[in-house]
């Protein structure tokens, strides 16, 4: 992992901070041999993209951007979609102007969309608009850019990490008002969650594959089709025909499994059989190895989930989490169980985490992948 300075720093500097979303400004140049993150004409889009139809690029998972560099005299930078409406709603996304939030959301209809990104002032300016929401809230094919001037595009950033997992890296509810409301767009916000941060903390950039509700051998909805490992391989979850190959990762984070052993009706448990979620779970890391055959990967159990009511639920998902890596014999590959959330980390919707409880999971999380990448270099 090429860094001119070691991401233990980083994270002690960012730790005397707030945490704020801050990735402006010019970021350094990848080394030439790394794949580069994809550009179009204008533009160059951060995290995973459908790009079979390279003028109409097709995002689906959350957190991906499209980032430009344009030049502003008053000028207003309009955004074009095609919006396909989601079982939940329609994408949402928020326009960062030089690293910082500019304007509410922007909410998309279904159909066609000319969105006001940004009012731009005089000079230059970076726009990042990030796609807040998952694609259960709705699938854009991305139309273009008018409006502004736009200048070669902004370079990629040293690094890179993926984020593979469910609701808890979607930030499922993050902005919500209480445990008891209900999932709705406006509550979730990708900028808001863990991974964001991470990727604030180590100057990187980040890529997701998060699907809420999404397990390894079942999903929380037990009739759902479709587990985490079948869509990894997918840049659109609901086109099986879209498998393309993962933009570059430096490192991996692997957040996921706490949805098998989640149930709508505590009364009706059917938690997994060890060894078929363990040898699940052991598949897609080979599945992610493949894709990045040098990063390390970070599996981590979710904070939420606990040992109750004779339930060993946490208990039986970290061992079976361990056990899977195991079976990889996979030396990069790490174990992480952040310190179990209590009632006040997760007043998200749906009893999701909240702000707090993403914060922290940032730092611990940041301090594993620089861990881990220490450790992946040393065995080489």
């Amino acid at each position: 992992m090429s860094s001119a300075r070691s991401l233990v720093q980083l994270v002690v500097l960012a730790l005397l901070v707030p945490l704020t979303v801050d990735c402006g400004g010019a970021a350094p140049a990848q080394n030439a041999s790394t794949p580069r993150p994809s550009t179009q004409a204008g533009y160059r889009i951060i995290g995973r993209a459908d790009l079979r139809a390279p003028d109409a690029p097709v995002l689906a998972w959350p957190g991906t951007t499209l980032s430009v560099n344009v030049v502003g005299d008053g000028a207003r930078l309009i955004a074009r979609f095609r919006e396909r409406k989601g079982p939940f709603g329609t994408s949402m996304y928020q326009a960062l102007v030089d690293g910082r939030e500019a304007g509410p959301p922007i909410a998309l209809v279904e159909g066609d969309n000319a969105v006001v990104v940004a009012t731009l002032g005089p000079g230059p300016h970076r726009v990042d608009l990030v796609k807040r929401t998952e694609a259960m809230s709705g699938v854009s094919t991305f139309l273009g850019f008018e409006g502004a001037e736009l200048l070669p595009p902004p370079p990629p950033a040293r690094l890179s990490i993926e984020l593979v997992g469910d609701s808890n890296t979607t930030a499922y509810g993050v902005d919500g008002a209480g445990p008891r409301c209900k999932f709705s767009p406006d509550t979730e916000n990708f900028l808001h969650g863990y991974g964001w941060k991470v990727g604030v903390l180590l100057r990187a950039e980040v890529v997701a594959t998060a699907y809420s509700g999404k397990g390894i051998v079942q999903n929380y909805a037990r009739d759902e089709k479709g587990t985490l490992g079948d869509i990894y391989p997918l840049a659109n979850p609901f086109d099986g025909a879209s498998a393309t190959p993962l933009p570059h990762a430096d490192a991996v984070v692997l957040f996921a499994g706490g949805n098998d052993y989640s149930y709508d009706d505590p009364k009706k448990r059917d938690p997994p059989d060890d060894r078929t979620f363990a040898e699940a779970y052991a598949g897609l890391l080979r599945k992610i190895r493949v894709a990045h055959p040098e990063a390390p990967i970070i599996c981590v159990v979710t904070p939420a989930i606990a040992d109750v009511d004779g339930d060993h639920a946490r208990s039986t998902l970290e061992s079976n989490v361990r056990a899977a890596i195991l079976l990889t014999s996979d030396e990069s590959t790490f174990f992480l169980a952040p310190a179990q959330a209590d009632a006040a980390e997760q007043t998200g919707c749906d009893y999701h985490p909240n702000p707090a409880l993403h914060d922290r999971l940032a730092v611990t999380i940041a301090k594993m992948i620089e861990h881990a990448a220490y450790s992946t270099r040393a065995r080489r």
